[in-house]
């Protein structure tokens, strides 16, 4: 039987190694990569509109779409930051009347970075940017 492939020996080698030839290699089937997720147009909640930060580079106010007070606190929020992006993802407890809402601008509270916020981007959980300014 023959097979697509190449036995290599040597000195160096310890026994026997096979190797795919490069010709079937290069046939060989392969999944589609997936491509990186499209930027959402409409609004989801959480989805940050803008933010500013203090002279500290630490102290981020941090707004976004999110429900009424009435009806929605965000007492807390998860901050994930790498050397080159960071996530604010508001940690929502329902405290209002079961029912239809809708969703309005809700100013988020402040958000304390461990890291001063420097050249670093403030990233929508879709990974688009979201602008901020220093006051």
């Amino acid at each position: 039987m023959r097979l697509p492939a190449w036995g290599l020996a040597g000195s160096d080698i310890n026994g026997h190694i096979w190797v795919l030839d490069p010709e079937v290699e290069a046939q060989r089937w392969r999944p589609t990569e997936p491509g990186p997720p499209a930027p959402s147009l409409a609004r989801s909640p959480h989805w940050s509109f803008s933010s500013w930060i203090e002279p500290d580079g630490l102290t981020l106010h941090f707004e976004f779409t999110g429900g009424a007070p009435e009806h929605v606190e965000y007492a807390d929020a998860l901050v994930m930051e790498s050397d080159t992006a960071v996530v604010v993802v508001p940690v929502a407890h329902d405290i209002g009347t079961p029912g239809p809402r809708q969703a309005k601008g809700y100013k988020r509270g402040v958000v304390h970075l461990g890291v001063d916020l420097g050249p670093r981007v403030l990233v929508n959980l879709d990974a688009g940017p979201v602008p901020v300014t220093r006051r």
